[in-house]
Formats: C-alpha cells, structure tokens, sequence
C-alpha cells in the first residue's frame, strides 16, 4: 500500500504504508510537496499499518514539519504502535511526529 490522502474540513488524513523505507520516501517527497500547496491547517498521519519507518524517513519528515511551521501549519500522528514509539523516543525523533 502506498500513501493515501484525503482532505476534509481543513484536514489531510494520511493513511501511511506498512514499511516506509527507501522506496516509499521517494513517493512521500513527492506528496508532501503537493500537500504543501494545500490550504490546509493540518497533516494527520495515520500509522494504524505501519510496521516500520526507516531512518532515511527522518530528514522528510523533519523538513515536512519545518515547512508546515513556517507556514502555521501542523504535522499530527496517531496509531503509532508501541514499538515504533518506542523507536521514535530512542532515536530521538518523536517531537517530529507530534504522536497523540
């Protein structure tokens, strides 16, 4: 499964992938350059499948928020599963995600 989105009163829910690895990032540069262009208030990235992120996922997602906040804009995470959390807390890259 790739990314899949769909936006609704001023959201843009993510449904993401099971793996998001080399091959996934370069579709997700690509989407998050577009969702960028939405006149939106918030990204909601639903990690209900994800297995797994990569550390080459990490530089995407640390721009992608970066870009957002310039633009008053928020990067949301739910259903992240325990040990990706966990993942996230010791690579030190949770505050990224924004998990609720």
């Amino acid at each position: 499964m790739a990314f899949q989105s769909t936006q609704k009163n001023q959201l843009n829910v993510i449904k993401c992938p099971a793996y998001i690895d080399g091959i996934e990032c370069k579709q997700l540069e690509v989407l998050m350059n577009s969702w960028l262009k939405l006149d939106i208030k918030a990204h909601l990235f639903d990690f209900k499948e994800t297995q797994n992120i990569e550390k080459i996922a990490y530089r995407i997602f640390t721009q992608f928020k970066k870009d957002l906040q310039a633009k008053e804009r928020k990067l949301i995470s739910f259903n992240l599963k325990p040990n990706l959390l966990e993942k996230l807390n010791k690579d030190g890259i949770d505050s990224v995600f924004g998990p609720v």
